[in-house]
């Protein structure tokens, strides 16, 4: 075996301030590009729960008083008497691949030096000795939830890994052997997680996806895998780059999809996969991208000039259109959210994709301006209808320049206010067009999960559209590399949501070297904070990757789930099926008193009467059932009767906006140019 060696790497800063690291003075934590620092207990920036107040893009290292690692995550706690080391880019390259629990590391204040102390034997043991104690807790607790896992396999697992911990304690020299046994202990633990993790029989399954299929038998083999890992929502994207994966009177059909052949279907991409899919249980939304209708590298639209965004420098694209990835949403295209015409164009699209093609749902991206806007050199909307009416609506003289007046700081909050006002407008007639004429199509929306910077930077005030009920479902897009601001972004959703609308938190698990387990730990993590559902980025990492599919299909999503915001009926039919197979879980104490609900259950069809049985009989079973079952039993129900008081809200919702709208045709538009 290799003996003990050390390896150092340069701190970049210990406990940095924006004075000591201006380069970072704008970023959470000061921690800067390909940064390695160091954040003590006594950091004076640190965060009420002791963190180091670093963003997710990166990863920590807790160690504690004796120097041992003991923690790495994304986010990790400061020790009281220890330090975090923290890492971006170049720092966490670093991390990744030298730092392991229970090593020793030290560092030099001088010299700014860390030092890591690397026996292999020594970690390995202790890395193991602590993931077997995590994962038989995990067990345990799997048990007392009475989750619906393959008992017999995770017993099995479990046998095994205790055989083979025993076997590689008394490996001394053999290092090819002592490696071998590691990898079969760690690729066990990772199984018996991803068989434990929670799999709800109500829960939405989403993925995002770009078609690019060119035959009937492509598609299908698309949608089988869909099947086989048991999602059930599709947000295919429909109108991006200006067009639409349909046939259409208005603008034209995309090219990913233009050569599509299929005699069946009339060579109608999005008419087949919308057929295919329902066959399949598979719900079709239509995922719309609004303002962003393309990249100035590949732009092919004929607009007027009055339709484009114009920026603060007079340019009518985001950044200078070339490569520089550092600049966000360089060489992007908007239309003008502000001029009427603009969203009359927009709208016209989706009447006509609501009208010829059976549709679950309208899922609006891109419902705001472009990004740029936290700085006023590369802010934007100043189109001259967007200036004319500002200064008309807040009383500016018609010969001042917007430009200059935004310098001004209540001004430019005024015109932050005024654009948003654009987009709020734009999402209520979305909101009324799509009632009129599917009222049961369901308007979901992916937004920014921090609400502030959505408002001060892309002027998109979706809590207002939620509080109005004109969103039937919200999808912050929490793409993180591990699961703190995950948690934190669907407790923020759910709490906020409330009734209003449903909860599914939208995720990329995939990202570049990635591990499949990833998938696991990101939809847990959601499930866990309340989140009714979740939305992958994107299918295409799905597709060619059985090890990914196989987490999904051993793992959460193992059973069949049926979509939070579906008929009660069906949500009834599987609350039913999940409380069935969990019973034979359950000790009951008094048998009885418990298949006397059962019974009553079967007889109870009103979603009044349905509720009500329950909360009633939920008293008494806490006598009737022991504690855990008694918990696993109120979280089913919690679950349930939450989903059927959004749909309930919703519904009165959607009848009143119906009759509202009744004999109105104002959304229905034919533009010509």
């Amino acid at each position: 075996m290799e003996k003990t060696k050390i390896i150092t790497y340069q701190i970049d800063y210990i406990n940095p301030t924006e004075r000591s690291n201006p380069t970072a003075s704008y970023i959470p934590g000061f921690r800067g590009q390909d940064q390695l620092n160091i954040y003590t207990y006594d950091y004076v920036y640190k965060t009420k729960d002791n963190l180091t107040g670093t963003n997710p893009w990166g990863v920590e290292v807790a160690v504690n008083k004796n120097n041992i690692v003991i923690e790495i995550n994304d986010r990790v706690k400061i020790p009281r008497d220890g330090y975090v080391i923290s890492g971006n880019s170049k720092g966490k390259d670093f991390i990744d691949n030298n730092i392991e629990l229970g090593q020793t590391i030290t560092y030099d204040i001088k010299t700014m030096k860390l030092s890591v102390s690397i026996d292999k034997i020594h970690t390995t043991l202790y890395t193991l000795n602590r993931k077997i104690s995590q994962i038989k807790q995990r067990v345990k607790k799997a048990n007392n939830d009475i989750l619906l896992y393959n008992r017999d396999e995770v017993t099995k697992q479990l046998n095994e890994i205790n055989v083979l911990f025993n076997k590689i304690k008394k490996l001394q020299k053999n290092q090819e052997e002592f490696d071998a046994i590691n990898k079969q202990i760690l690729n066990k633990i990772d199984m018996i997680y991803i068989l434990t993790t929670p799999c709800n029989f109500i829960e939405s399954r989403g993925v995002w996806y770009r078609p690019h299929e060119q035959s009937l038998k492509e598609l299908q083999e698309t949608l089988e895998v869909m099947k086989r890992c048991n999602l059930n929502t599709l947000y295919v994207e429909a109108f991006y780059n200006g067009s639409i994966i349909g046939k259409s009177n208005i603008t034209t059909t995309s090219k990913d999809v233009i050569d599509y052949k299929d005699s069946k279907h009339n060579d109608d991409y999005l008419k087949a996969l919308i057929d295919e899919a329902h066959k399949l249980n598979i719900e079709v939304h239509a995922w719309v991208e609004n303002f962003f209708v393309g990249e100035n590298v590949s732009f092919d639209k004929n607009y007027p000039d009055y339709f484009r965004m114009v920026n603060y420098d007079y340019s009518t694209i985001q950044g200078d259109g070339t490569n520089n990835h550092e600049v966000v949403e360089n060489g992007f295209i908007f239309l003008d959210p502000a001029n009427p015409k603009v969203q009359k164009y927009v709208l016209s699209i989706y009447q006509e994709l609501l009208t010829n093609y059976d549709l679950d749902g309208l899922h609006i991206d891109y419902v705001r301006y472009p990004n740029g806007n936290l700085n006023i050199e590369t802010s934007n909307g100043y189109s001259n209808y967007a200036m004319t009416e500002f200064k008309k609506k807040y009383g500016y003289n018609s010969n001042e320049d917007v430009r200059k007046l935004v310098l001004d700081a209540k001004i430019n909050k005024q015109w932050t206010e005024y654009r948003c006002s654009k987009i709020t407008s734009f999402v209520s007639k979305v909101h009324m067009l799509v009632k009129s004429i599917k009222p049961n199509c369901k308007i979901s929306m992916a937004v920014v999960p921090e609400t502030e910077y959505a408002i001060a930077n892309k002027m998109q005030d979706w809590v207002k559209w939620v509080k109005r009920k004109w969103i039937d479902i919200t999808l912050p897009m929490a793409y993180y590399f591990g699961t703190s601001e995950i948690i934190k972004a669907t407790h923020s959703l759910v709490k906020f949501n409330g009734l209003n609308a449903f909860s599914y938190t939208g995720i990329s698990p995939n990202y570049e070297h990635a591990r499949s387990i990833n998938n696991a730990y990101q939809i847990e993590a959601c499930i866990n904070s309340k989140s009714q559902g979740y939305a992958i980025f994107q299918l295409e990492d799905l597709l060619h990757n059985i090890e990914r599919q196989n987490v999904l299909i051993q793992g959460n999503n193992r059973y069949k789930s049926i979509n939070p915001h579906r008929s009660f009926n069906e949500l009834y039919e599987a609350y039913k099926k999940e409380l069935e197979l969990k019973t034979k879980y359950f000790k009951i104490n008094n048998i009885a008193s418990f298949n006397q609900f059962l019974s009553m259950l079967d007889k109870t069809t009103s979603i009044e009467d349905v509720s009500n049985l329950i909360k009633d009989y939920q008293k008494q079973a806490k006598s009737d059932l022991d504690k855990n079952s008694f918990i696993s039993f109120k979280t089913l129900n919690q679950l349930f009767l939450k989903t059927i008081g959004i749909s309930k809200y919703q519904e009165a919702n959607t009848k009143k906006m119906s009759y509202n709208r009744k004999g109105k045709k104002e959304y229905i538009w034919k533009l010509k140019f």
